[in-house]
């Protein structure tokens, strides 16, 4: 895991001319200065708070201070092992290779931002426990909300990726997915456009009772762009009912488009699909709706969407 020490003077000079916005500098100087011996040692269950909210943030303030605090974290440490986060924030993680190794995590909540250190065995299969035995509680309530992320992306970064990856949580009522649904596309929204920017999430909703699917497409530089085919029926009934929902006509489709998302925006969208798969008759019964084609960047890696609460090919 060492480092070589020219790399830590291009560190130096790589975040000063970058800079920051959004956090103090002596949160710059902490990060050049306490996490490359962090690292290198290898030590586990350690902690460091880089930054700390004088209040719970607007999803924006959040957004770019943590993009500050990722950019000069990369600047010491090179590009993360994988990118990710969930329902509470974002979560970037390097992991060494080999026996004995340690995992170090870049998270924030709406109180701080801070890395930690762990055994990646113990963080591992912790989570894979949670995704495997866990699920709605016995008075109906789902818990996508306490999932330990709800999306990753592997490129076959530095280190090495978990042994064991869940295949994720499906909801079982049209309720549960859109709250899976509000979830995943609020992390998508505040993380991607730091950990990802320029790229864009795509899939598609697949039923049988939706000739071509619902397409989905989150660019982190365009909005949110839904499509789907017309409802069957009385086509002026139909289209009256379908604009009445947030659809606007394109073509022989129909389309949602977002073009700036805000904190508002997850709830829309999610309320806009529920709200058209109710409208084709479909409860959310496993199997009955599934994800098709879910993918984020480049070609290369792999992309998992574990909270968005669908079966997925």
């Amino acid at each position: 895991m060492q480092v070589p020490a020219d790399r830590w003077a291009w560190v130096s000079l790589h975040q000063a001319v970058a800079g920051a916005q959004h956090v103090d500098e002596d949160v710059l100087g902490r990060i050049s200065e306490d996490l490359p011996p962090l690292w290198d040692r290898g030590e586990r269950d350690q902690r460091l708070t880089l930054h700390r909210f004088a209040e719970p943030p607007a999803l924006e303030h959040r957004r770019d201070v943590f993009a500050d605090v990722y950019r000069a974290v990369c600047g010491v440490l090179g590009d993360p092992t994988l990118y990710g986060g969930g329902p509470g924030g974002p979560d970037v993680r390097w992991r060494g290779s080999g026996e004995d190794t340690t995992l170090l995590r870049l998270r924030a909540d709406r109180r701080e931002v801070w890395v930690e250190t762990a055994s990646p065995e113990a963080v591992e299969a912790e989570e894979l426990g949670t995704f495997r035995w866990g699920g709605p509680g016995s008075d109906g309530t789902s818990d996508f909300s306490r999932l330990p992320y709800s999306w990753q992306l592997h490129l076959y970064g530095p280190g090495e990726t978990a042994v064991y990856l869940p295949g994720g949580r499906l909801a079982g009522n049209l309720a549960h997915l859109r709250e899976a649904l509000e979830l995943q596309f609020a992390a998508w929204i505040e993380q991607l456009p730091v950990q990802r920017p320029g790229e864009k999430v795509t899939f598609t909703i697949a039923s049988r009772r939706i000739s071509g699917g619902i397409s989905f497409t989150y660019d982190t530089d365009k909005g949110f762009l839904l499509r789907v085919g017309p409802r069957p029926g009385d086509p002026q009934v139909v289209a009256a009912a379908m604009t009445a929902d947030g659809w606007q006509p394109s073509g022989k489709r129909w389309k949602a488009e977002f073009p700036a998302p805000t904190a508002r925006t997850a709830t829309d969208v999610a309320a806009l699909i529920i709200a058209e798969l109710a409208a084709r008759g479909l409860t959310g019964d496993h199997g009955e709706v599934t994800a098709r084609r879910v993918c984020l960047g480049p070609a290369w890696g792999f992309f998992l969407a574990t909270g968005l609460g669908l079966e997925t090919s």
